[in-house]
């Protein structure tokens, strides 16, 4: 739909003033707060963990529509405007048609992954049946280590274990290919921060080729594929668009995403601009209320609670969110603040704050 003038005026204006506004850098690496170890995935038992980034949001135009046009044929062929652009994916049955702006209410409108939707990130392999099992309570939960191994003990208590291509390393791309092979049908998640030096550091044309030449193939045996998880820095919505212009034919059905800060509106903000940006439903894959500006600013444990509070109702009550996974189900926290620690570092049980994640604070 192409906008009018009076509409192309207003947004312009509201980006000048947004842009001008007091907001603190998204990007850790440029604030020299980036003492965090990288998490390059060797091992189902030891994923490595790393530094992560502040996630500051600008407020995103309400009258604004998606910049791209998701249909469910993979025959149309691309078009432009000189307003948008325009362009077409084959996507599998988690989007049937266009999408234009975020559905709030109870429910999924599309196929999730998991009968739940808050999910675990984990980092301690199968090292504690007992508790898998406590995490796994209240129905099926996606679960992921940030790797492609299977974890034998999560699947048992009922978890849906997806599996990651990290990178695209040949040694990680081999060793997914070989783990392929022990799965069912499920989600696999794609790159891990792409738009990061110290993450799976991928340009976007590369990151689209290593799709169609390792990934796609799998979405045509039934699973459903995410897009790589880009960072909150600025770089990472430049890159997914970057990515999906060069993807076009790639069966994607959700949009990943990470974000770190300590603003539960700014987080809403986020989500709802990659909803109204990207046009699929979404996976928050990683997210916590934490600062990487350098300046420190982290909440109390009380203020953790409220954010994740408004978060998980918000996340829940947005029928295009299809899962997500709040930062804190993991024995070392790596640089992020203690407060968002889900569980007992020595246990693994979910603590106070992880129960009340898996109630969704209800």
């Amino acid at each position: 739909m192409i906008k009018n003038v009076v509409s192309l005026v207003a947004s312009a204006a509201l980006a000048l003033i947004l842009f001008s506004s007091d907001v603190q850098p998204v990007n850790a690496l440029a604030t020299g707060n980036h003492a965090r170890v990288a998490r390059h995935v060797a091992s189902a038992n030891k994923p490595g963990m790393r530094r992560r980034q502040s996630g500051t949001c600008r407020a995103r135009d309400e009258s604004a529509t998606s910049e791209y046009q998701w249909t469910s044929s993979a025959t149309d062929q691309p078009t432009s405007t000189s307003t948008k652009q325009s362009w077409v994916a084959s996507v599998t049955s988690a989007a049937s048609g266009a999408i234009s702006t975020a559905v709030k209410g109870k429910g999924h409108s599309y196929d999730s992954p998991c009968a739940v939707k808050a999910g675990i990130a984990w980092n301690m392999g199968e090292t504690n049946a007992d508790a898998l099992a406590s995490w796994a309570s209240g129905g099926s939960r996606c679960f992921y280590t940030w790797s492609s191994w299977p974890n034998d003990a999560a699947t048992k208590a009922g978890l849906n274990v997806l599996p990651m291509l990290h990178n695209n390393r040949p040694e990680t791309i081999t060793e997914f290919h070989t783990n392929m092979a022990k799965y069912d049908p499920t989600t696999i998640l794609a790159f891990n921060e792409p738009n990061e030096v110290g993450q799976s550091n991928m340009d976007p044309w590369a990151a689209a080729q290593s799709w169609k030449d390792n990934l796609e193939q799998y979405a045509q045996q039934g699973f459903k594929i995410a897009s790589p998880a880009c960072s909150s820095a600025a770089s990472g919505k430049q890159w997914m668009k970057d990515f999906l212009d060069a993807c076009k034919d790639c069966s994607i059905s959700y949009i990943a995403l990470h974000w770190y800060g300590t603003k539960a509106d700014d987080f809403i903000a986020y989500v709802e601009d990659y909803i109204e940006t990207f046009g699929l439903p979404v996976m928050v894959t990683e997210y916590a209320a934490q600062d990487f500006s350098g300046q420190n600013r982290q909440l109390d444990d009380g203020g953790v609670w409220q954010f994740l509070k408004t978060t998980v109702d918000y996340l829940e009550g947005n029928s295009q969110v299809v899962a997500y996974f709040a930062f804190g189900t993991l024995a070392d926290m790596a640089g992020v603040s203690e407060s968002d620690r889900l569980l007992d570092a020595a246990t693994y049980q979910p603590n106070a704050l992880g129960s009340a994640y898996l109630k969704h604070f209800s």
